[in-house]
């Protein structure tokens, strides 16, 4: 493909705007100066679309080898701006050395090379945006080639790259090859002991733990960890006492990459003191990997500590308070239950009062009877006095009755 056709293709579409409203014009005027014969300029009229028949143009020119001609055409109609754009194009572009597509290992350096027509700065972008210089990129150039440094390439460095040097256009697309530098391997534990699988990648990706063919989620029981070490990643997969139902073909997948093997779960043998020391080792070499993880959510729960010791200070400042109340109450208690005691004492005396006011009552209610009994007599005893008085008052006066008489 030639330099003009090149800068075609990058601006197809501005081209053929500013182009094709006056393109028989310019082709009529190319005609008559030679600059394209008359079976082109008979091949263009019969292009089906204006794209194709300013694709011709572009072409015929560059195989005529008429630039200046042609940019004197389109000075003398309205499209001299896009002579401004093939002007630089025909002295600006690149050439048989352009970016090409390719794959690349983890953690090495990854050289981007193009080489320009002439001594022009170019810009590097990956993904539409513009790349500078830094601790990841190294932009530097030799003379007319350029080259674009990918210091210690990771998988988030894959993407698509394009250079720009003034209108031209070299792009090209970077894969990270992710391979498995360690796979699982197949194991045996007893019951109530630890599966503990390992696998590493030369990338820092999304895997996925996978047990017959079945994502594996976690919970409780199944922890997932990551470690970095020497540019590799380790991928952990633990499960804490493990059970028959534990048995089974458990897989680590990234996208097409995928390694597997095979754990069967054991009956736990006699010797318990045995089993039981493997287990306390498996739950050190766990305790001892967890540690991290748990300084983290220390570190967390640290953050949380302030507030909460505000409220733990509201808290005992509450708790005080009901303490003195409660020994408000406490001594309140004791009196009453003092009073209660004396009250009891009362009642005892009370009662012994009451009794001794029955007895003196029953003893009154005797005398009184006795009383009554001796009234009586002596009521009996004045009646007959009173009878005896009243015979004698009677005899004395038949007496004195009788005397008078004699």
């Amino acid at each position: 493909m030639g330099k003009i056709q090149n800068c075609f293709i990058e601006n197809s579409d501005q081209f053929v705007d500013s182009l094709s409203k006056n393109l028989n014009h310019i082709v009529y005027m190319l005609n008559n100066r030679g600059a394209i014969t008359e079976n082109q300029k008979l091949s263009i009229h019969e292009s089906p679309s204006p794209y194709s028949k300013i694709k011709k143009v572009f072409e015929y020119i560059e195989i005529n080898d008429e630039l200046e001609v042609f940019f004197n055409v389109l000075d003398k109609t309205e499209n001299s701006g896009i002579a401004h754009y093939v002007r630089l194009a025909a002295r600006y572009y690149f050439t048989s050395e352009l970016l090409k597509s390719h794959s690349f290992e983890i953690g090495t350096d990854v050289v981007l090379s193009c080489k320009v027509s002439d001594d022009h700065g170019v810009k590097w972008f990956k993904s539409g945006i513009e790349i500078s210089a830094n601790k990841k990129y190294n932009v530097r150039n030799n003379g007319l080639v350029h080259q674009l440094i990918i210091l210690n390439a990771q998988a988030e460095d894959a993407g698509d790259y394009l250079c720009e040097c003034c209108y031209a256009r070299s792009q090209c697309t970077l894969k990270a090859v992710i391979k498995v530098i360690e796979v699982l391997k197949d194991t045996e534990v007893e019951e109530g002991g630890q599966i503990h699988l390992t696998c590493k990648l030369n990338a820092d990706v999304d895997i996925t733990w996978g047990k017959n063919g079945q994502k594996l989620p976690r919970n409780m029981q199944t922890y997932f960890n990551k470690t970095v070490a020497d540019n590799s990643f380790m991928y952990t997969l633990t499960i804490k006492n493990a059970k028959e139902e534990n048995s089974g073909e458990y897989s680590f997948v990234y996208e097409n990459l995928k390694t597997s093997c095979h754990v069967i779960v054991k009956e736990k043998p006699v010797d318990l003191l045995k089993a039981r020391t493997t287990e306390i080792l498996y739950e050190i070499t766990d305790t001892k990997k967890e540690l991290e993880k748990k300084q983290e959510e220390i570190e967390k729960k640290e953050e949380n500590l302030a507030g909460m010791e505000n409220e733990i200070r509201t808290k005992e400042i509450e708790i005080e308070t009901k303490t003195i109340k409660l020994e408000l109450k406490e001594k309140q208690i004791k009196q009453i239950e003092m009073q209660l005691e004396s009250n009891e004492e009362k009642i005892s005396e009370l009662e012994n009062e009451k009794f001794q006011i029955n007895e003196y009552c029953s003893s009154l209610r005797q005398e009184n009877e006795k009383t009554q009994t001796f009234t009586g007599k002596c009521q009996h005893s004045a009646c007959r006095t009173r009878k005896i008085k009243s015979r004698k008052a009677k005899t004395s006066r038949q007496s004195y009755n009788v005397r008078t008489i004699h």
